[in-house]
């Protein structure tokens, strides 16, 4: 670390007896989900996926999308947990790891899109910017 002033998070697990200290620079936010896929410009690289806005299960971004699909990570450079289109459009489903990958959403034109995810009521949008 250089100097400067920073957050620290400890989160203690007294039933398996571990730690976990987390650093990060005063008041920047951990955005908690990344879109990626052929759609936008992170590719399917798991470690460049474009970092969304918010929190608490409520996430947005703008950007511009071209023809081809996209899904959702929590976490750079991992796959699970990993959302995408659930039965219907519109709907998000997850996989968390213990089960099958959802479908990628579709982006059919390029252009600006703002698209939000919602992890509370596992919904999502993909609409054109103004």
């Amino acid at each position: 670390l250089t100097s400067g002033t920073y957050d620290f998070e400890l989160i203690i697990d007294a039933v398996t007896e571990t730690y976990t200290l987390n650093v990060k620079a005063a008041g920047a936010a951990d955005p908690e989900m990344y879109m990626l896929g052929d759609g936008c410009a992170a590719g399917w690289d798991n470690t460049a996926a474009l970092a969304m806005t918010g929190t608490g299960g409520e996430y947005t971004i703008t950007a511009d999308l071209v023809v081809g699909s996209i899904k959702f990570i929590t976490t750079l450079g991992q796959w699970q947990p990993q959302h995408g289109m659930g039965t219907n459009p519109g709907e998000l489903a997850v996989n968390d790891g213990t089960g099958t990958d959802p479908d990628a959403i579709a982006v059919d034109a390029d252009g600006s899109y703002v698209v939000t995810v919602n992890t509370n009521d596992m919904t999502y949008t993909v609409v054109a910017a103004k």
